[in-house]
């Protein structure tokens, strides 16, 4: 369990600097997505990538499981993985909704398997956002994120 403080750490970083930083405009929901996968030199210059909602629900997630549990969102959702090393970001293809969302779907090779990865992004703060993410197994993270932020606040508020 050496890992899980680091885990936590590194996700609270993140969600702190998306609670605060402004998007960059990176133009077109396809040129978004696609720079959320830079080398891995430049991993995580893209603390703007999640919407204030998305970004609250992550910062619950982290602060109720406090230092004794793992979050709900122990992975990393934008490749879908843990280890960011074994993907690799094929294509990009984007869909606008008439509710003036987008939903863009990366496709990326990890190690030899497929994995799609649908982003529902949103205008904010002047550039896209990540508002919701659905991954291969399907279910929507702010969804898990909901359900599992209720059920432990009434947990803890039980025990």
């Amino acid at each position: 369990m050496k890992r899980r403080p680091l885990v936590i750490c590194a996700l609270g970083l993140l969600v702190a600097a998306c609670a605060t930083a402004p998007a960059v405009d990176r133009g077109q929901p396809d040129q978004f997505v696609r720079s959320l996968y830079p080398p891995l030199s430049a991993r995580y210059e893209n603390e703007e990538a999640f919407s204030d909602r998305l970004a609250a629900l992550i910062d619950e997630d982290l602060r109720l499981a406090g230092d004794d549990d793992l979050p709900f969102m122990n992975y990393d959702p934008i490749c879908n993985c843990q280890d960011w090393e074994a993907s690799r970001l094929e294509s990009v293809t984007t869909a606008p909704d008439p509710d003036g969302t987008v939903a863009a779907t990366a496709t990326l090779d990890n190690l030899g398997y497929k994995t799609r990865i649908v982003f529902r992004l949103r205008r904010e703060h002047g550039g896209w956002r990540i508002d919701d993410v659905t991954g291969p197994e399907g279910g929507s993270l702010a969804q898990g994120l909901e359900r599992s932020n209720r059920a432990t606040a009434a947990q803890r508020a039980g025990s």
